[in-house]
């Protein structure tokens, strides 16, 4: 026994004494690295979440969030729109730096790096489900992500404007995505359902009938619950960051501002943000904070050195009870100078004091007047605070230069050039604004005129052409009059009326971009092609450069002026602009179609059947495709194809014209005379009236032949 109990002490001075010389046991595995979620919740007001007012309406997953994390009582936006918010959310950086400043028409530069493109390089798998329009791909922000769903389902329109999906599908792709994704992952889910229009789905709607915009609020609350109950059944609640931000809030009437874009009081630019990370201690942070901090913030927790590029400060310090440095946060909202042509509005919060720049400034002490219902700005030195704001731009601004990026092909570009189609901005933007130019001076009467328009949804559209009309007659009339007067003309049928007063809203109002687009479609319906082209020749608006409706209104003024080839380059614009516009690529389609059966070169046909494809894959419901594409292959000799492709145009059109004229001959050519009967009646029953006398005659003999 003693020579056992003096091997075990030898072996245990051995351990002691020479542990180079021991196999040592293997030390902890290193921890896995986190997973990381950013919830945006587009429009949600702080006050509207239970966790931040007791008067607010219940939000039990966001409270139960913030009770395990850290939430930021004093978060705010840089911008009052979503696409710029976002921006600055996955860039850590001020419009200033990166200079996506409106919706539409900006784009994120592929220089930058978003947060997306940063933990990607550390082997993350990135994925982001979009449920709002201004965020579709086409404007910069898919850059890093594996995948960006963005599916908007909007038939034979431009998917981006005034899109939407439903949290609940949003949230059920997520989950699919997390199914079958390899940790660690990076998931941004974009949740739209608080904007404008407020359209809960039941039981919300009817429990919050006088309230709506709460029960999107509780409605979209439910389902984030439904993705955090999902992380919890599959393991990996325990592993997973989690923020939870708004872009922006809602007005709701503060301020005499209906919803959010045009000013920059607290209502918009106050948001909720909710942080929690495991293993963190609850705490509730008072601290100002904003949207660029959060990208240095997850840096900070994931142990990674931060891009340089980033302007914010990481949280970690405030959320384990240290002080932040001081500074000032910057915030603007340029939609009215950008889309309206009133001043422009910025300016910057340092600890309980803002200030607001404008042809009519505002100072507010926030830590006694949070509502901004007092202007200090006869009291303070105001050219202090617009010194001390010139300053902040200037060091928040890209050495680099530039702003929106346009991602077009050199070789397309260069020809686009030749055409005339790019040339410099117009350098006739008002500069200098008054008091009259003032945003808070011109919302009354936007307001007035949002009112008459929305008469016509109370069978009052009489009513609501009258007051436009009147509005006209002011001197002070805001270029909103003409626009809304048009568009309730054209709702009524009188076609020739709004295409009269969109004119003269044009020519009254020539650097309004939204006088100029809504023109360029009426004429373009009326036929007045020159006209098209003579406007959209001339105009060098920032917004044209990104907007494919404007492009299509020009190719299909070019396409019936002769100009074939200058039509074939607009079309491209288009469809460059964004990828997925179904109508521009079926009138490229149908013109290639056109020069193939005129010329028959090879390359004509091909490119049109492709594009006729392309179409069908996005939207299986466009029937117009289908219809050319039968057309192609008739031309082509393929009778059975072409057939094939009618046959499922007038399946999903059953309204589809001459697709029925098309088949009816298909069918007599094949010998089949009962098909060729049944199609040709049905196109007499809905068109034979609007035929002229020889097709009316024509199709006369067909039918008897067929028939007899």
């Amino acid at each position: 026994m003693w020579k056992q109990r003096f091997l075990l002490l030898s072996v245990m001075l051995s351990l002691a004494l020479f542990p180079a010389l021991t196999l040592s046991s293997p030390g902890p595995e290193p921890e896995a690295p986190l997973n990381v979620l950013v919830i945006t919740i587009d429009t949600l007001r702080a006050d509207r979440l239970s966790c931040y007012s007791a008067d607010a309406p219940p939000t039990p997953v966001m409270d139960r969030l913030a009770e395990k994390g850290a939430i930021f009582t004093r978060a705010y936006a840089h911008s009052t729109l979503t696409l710029p918010s976002h921006t600055n959310i996955f860039l850590g950086a001020t419009p200033l730096y990166h200079g996506v400043h409106t919706n539409t028409t900006f784009v994120v530069q592929e220089r930058f790096t978003t947060l997306a493109e940063y933990l990607k390089g550390f082997g993350y798998r990135t994925g982001a489900f979009i449920s709002g329009s201004s965020l579709d791909s086409r404007f910069g922000l898919d850059q890093g992500f594996d995948v960006y769903d963005d599916e908007f389902k909007v038939k034979g329109a431009i998917k981006f404007y005034q899109a939407e999906r439903p949290a609940e599908q949003v949230v059920g792709r997520a989950i699919g995505w997390l199914q079958e994704v390899a940790t660690p992952w990076f998931l941004w889910l974009h949740l739209f359902d608080p904007h404008y229009p407020y359209e809960p789905p039941e039981p919300y709607l009817t429990e919050y009938k006088e309230q709506p915009y709460d029960g999107e609020v509780v409605y979209t609350d439910a389902i984030i619950g439904r993705l955090l109950e999902f992380l919890k059944k599959i393991g990996q609640d325990a592993s997973t960051v989690i923020v939870l931000v708004s872009d922006h809030g809602e007005s709701l009437g503060d301020h005499g501002e209906e919803t959010h874009g045009i000013l920059a009081y607290n209502p918009t630019l106050w948001i909720p943000l909710i942080l929690y990370y495991p293993g963190m201690s609850p705490v509730q942070v008072s601290q100002p904070v904003s949207h660029i901090d959060i990208f240095p913030t997850l840096c900070d927790l994931l142990e990674k050195e931060p891009p340089p590029s980033l302007q914010g400060l990481s949280l970690i310090p405030a959320v384990r009870g240290r002080k932040l440095a001081a500074r000032q946060i910057y915030f603007e909202s340029l939609e009215p100078y950008y889309n309206l042509g009133w001043a422009p509005l910025s300016g910057f919060i340092e600890q309980g004091f803002k200030f607001i720049e404008s042809p009519l400034p505002e100072i507010y002490d926030l830590e006694k007047d949070f509502q901004e219902s007092q202007n200090l700005v006869n009291t303070r030195d105001l050219q202090t605070n617009r010194e001390k704001l010139a300053r902040l731009a200037e060091s928040l601004v890209d050495s680099g230069g530039g702003t929106e990026s346009r991602r077009i092909n050199p070789n397309l570009m260069s020809s686009l050039r030749n055409l005339g189609y790019i040339s410099p901005r117009r350098g006739n933007r008002n500069q200098r604004f008054g008091p009259d130019q003032d945003a808070k001076t011109l919302l009354p009467a936007y307001n007035r005129v949002m009112e008459a328009y929305s008469l016509k949804e109370v069978d009052q559209l009489e009513q609501g052409i009258s007051q436009l009309e009147q509005m006209t007659r002011d001197p002070k009339c805001i270029d909103q009059v003409y626009i809304y007067l048009a568009k309730l003309y054209q709702e009524s049928g009188r076609v020739r009326k709004a295409l009269d007063f969109i004119k003269t809203g044009f020519e009254r109002f020539p650097e309004s971009y939204e006088t100029l687009r809504l023109y360029s479609e009426y004429l373009t319906e009326a036929h007045e092609f020159a006209t098209v082209i003579e406007i959209l020749e001339e105009e060098n608006a920032i917004h044209m450069e990104q907007d494919p409706y404007v492009w299509l209104h020009l190719g299909i003024a070019y396409l019936n002026s002769r100009a074939p080839q200058k039509a074939i380059m607009a079309f491209e614009r288009a469809i460059i602009i964004d990828d997925e516009y179904v109508d521009a690529l079926q009138s490229l389609g149908a013109l290639h179609l056109s020069r193939w059966l005129t010329l028959k070169e090879q390359r004509d046909y091909d490119r049109a059947i492709d594009l006729f494809n392309r179409i069908i894959s996005i939207d299986p419901e466009y029937s117009g495709a289908y219809t050319s594409r039968g057309v192609a292959y008739l031309q082509w000799g393929r009778t059975e194809a072409a057939i094939q492709s009618w046959e499922q145009a007038v399946k999903i059109a059953p309204e589809a014209g001459k697709t029925y004229y098309y088949l009816g001959l298909a069918y007599l050519s094949k010998g089949n005379k009962p098909q060729a009967y049944l199609n040709l009646t049905k196109y007499k029953d809905r068109y034979y009236t609007v035929l002229s006398r020889e097709e009316q005659a024509e199709l006369d003999r067909l039918i008897k032949l067929v028939r007899d």
